[in-house]
């Protein structure tokens, strides 16, 4: 009987070195019953050429769109979600690789569930900088749990809201592609702006449990050095609607794990204040003020 078909989708951005890495990363899966479907918006012919030379006389798995219209990074990773054909879905940003037994070790998950109550399975990550060398120790993060594990959607919850960098980004989770009730970057009917995945996993896991593999199956690349000057008024108004958001939806979020979210929030918002205020608009500083206002009443509360 042959496996599930899951769908790896993968939004290049234009590097075709890092693509074709990538693209090869997923062609050596040990799971093999897969279709890799590519987004190139690219202006120049270079992705295009790559791959009608190296990769596409060569596997059947392949569909490369050439599409120059420009779209958000939202509304492609849910066109690419239209028009899959698998029962499951991997994204990959061109940027990340995949452990060859990747697909295979998180599917054994799902062909094991037989009720279903599985949305999510995911995996630690190890970090690679832009030159594909090993970050060490992996970005900060660390390993909560060397076994493998399995929590109902009040655990599961706790821990992505508390460990977001351990459920990793796009490239790391995969889930079944019906469970996926709302569009990619929506949680609780609301659209979030720069916390796209977060809100997925958030909407998948409401629905049911979450598994964390306890073993790194996919490289992130990342800047070894993050600066808080990537903090925006957007990603702030995201954490402050999952609070709002998962109250609202009647998600189980302990003491811990608010107080935990309030102060990182906090943070945020003196950063934008210290750091950034010249370049707030009125309206921005108002916002942030207001949300400030609000945490504040949450530490009262508590």
């Amino acid at each position: 009987m042959e496996k599930p078909l899951v769908s790896v989708l993968i939004p290049a951005i234009g590097n075709y070195i890092n693509l074709e890495l990538a693209l090869t990363s997923v062609l050596l899966q040990t799971y093999t019953n897969i279709e890799i479907i590519i987004r190139d918006p690219s202006p120049t012919d270079t992705i295009q050429n790559l791959l009608e030379k190296d990769f596409l006389p060569y596997s059947t798995k392949i569909t490369y769109i050439r599409d120059k219209k420009y779209m958000s990074k939202l509304n492609v990773l849910q066109e690419l979600l239209r028009i899959s054909n698998g029962e499951y879905i991997n994204f990959l940003m061109e940027d990340d690789l995949f452990y060859p037994t990747k697909i295979e070790r998180m599917m054994d998950y799902f062909l094991k569930d037989a009720t279903n109550s599985i949305k999510l399975v995911t995996s630690y990550t190890a970090s690679i900088d832009m030159h594909g060398d090993l970050i060490t120790p992996r970005n900060g993060i660390k390993k909560k749990y060397e076994m493998d594990m399995q929590w109902d959607t009040i655990m599961s919850s706790n821990f992505i809201l508390q460990n977001k960098d351990s459920v990793g980004g796009l490239s790391v989770p995969l889930f079944r592609k019906q469970d996926l009730i709302l569009p990619i970057g929506y949680f609780a009917g609301h659209q979030f702006l720069k916390e796209i995945a977060t809100a997925s996993w958030l909407t998948l896991i409401a629905q049911g449990s979450f598994v964390l593999i306890g073993e790194e199956l996919i490289f992130e690349r990342k800047n070894p050095n993050p600066q808080k000057a990537n903090i925006k008024v957007d990603l702030v108004t995201d954490w402050i609607n999952i609070i709002k958001l998962t109250k609202k939806s009647g998600m189980i979020i302990n003491k811990d794990t608010e107080k935990y979210l309030i102060q990182k929030i906090l943070g945020w918002i003196d950063h934008l204040f210290l750091k950034k205020q010249s370049m707030l608009t009125t309206i921005e500083r108002e916002t942030i003020q207001s949300y400030r206002e609000y945490l504040y009443g949450l530490q009262i509360i508590d």
